[in-house]
Parts: structure tokens; sequence; C-alpha cells
């Protein structure tokens, strides 16, 4: 856990404020077998934040939601699949 000095202040999402992050993508062989075949390093911007409740509302079916998420519904959707 982060200092309640960092959680709530410089490390939060906060509504319609750019956070700088540092992404790894990594791209595996098909079995998934945690064999790496490709990677990068990308700095990104998040403005939005995701809760729990709303990903698992798409993946329930919510239509309401979905259609509030639907950039992200299909990733999503393919996370669920890597179980």
């Amino acid at each position: 856990m982060l200092p309640e000095a960092l959680s709530n202040g410089m490390c939060s999402l906060k509504a319609a404020r750019d956070r700088l992050v540092m992404s790894a993508l990594m791209e595996f062989d098909a079995a998934g077998r945690m064999k790496i075949l490709a990677h990068d390093f990308r700095r990104h911007a998040l403005r939005e934040r995701m809760t729990y409740t709303n990903v698992n509302k798409v993946l329930e079916g919510d239509a309401e939601m979905t259609v509030a998420l639907r950039l992200l519904a299909p990733r999503f959707r393919d996370m669920k699949e890597l179980r």
C-alpha cells in the first residue's frame, strides 16, 4: 500500500486530470505458457478511472454499462478469456 499522501494525491486517478504512466506491453505465445514473444515499454496518460464493479457489469452483459464502455468492452472480454 502507498502512503496516504501518495494514494490520495499524486498517484490517484482524479476526474478530468491526466496521470502519466509507463505501460509494459507483452505478447505471449498462443498457448499462453508465459513465453514472451515480444515486449515494449511506452509512456501513456491515463484520464479515466475504471472500477472492478463496472468491468464486471460489462462481463455480465449489463447493456447500459456496455454502451458506456463500448470502446473497452471487447478488451474486457478478451482479458476474461486469458484466465
